[in-house]
């Protein structure tokens, strides 16, 4: 199954998603804000990135870029709370 990397500084959602997960088989690994995400991008090898679109110390976006750089055919899938047209633009422009 596949290798997802979930990034959010909520750790409820993390433990949701991650739980979903791995009861479908999927590996998980969880970092709690952008630069423990960056790390695991930079250690480890990912299907797919779960990423919220704000954290304490950065947001989606920053690791949208790293992701780009350490595997720019990793899919990357943002979570917000945040209903706003602007943000769901501004990530498909970033690609």
């Amino acid at each position: 199954m596949a290798r997802i990397l979930i990034a959010d500084d909520e750790a409820n959602m993390r433990r949701v998603l991650s739980a979903i997960l791995k009861t479908d088989g999927h590996g998980v690994t969880e970092a709690s804000g952008v630069e423990e995400a960056k790390r695991a991008l930079i250690s480890g090898s990912y299907d797919l990135l779960l990423t919220d679109m704000k954290m304490g110390d950065g947001d989606g976006l920053s690791l949208l870029a790293a992701s780009r750089e350490a595997d720019p055919t990793l899919p990357v899938v943002f979570l917000t709370a945040y209903a706003a047209v602007a943000l769901a633009v501004e990530g498909m422009r970033a690609g």
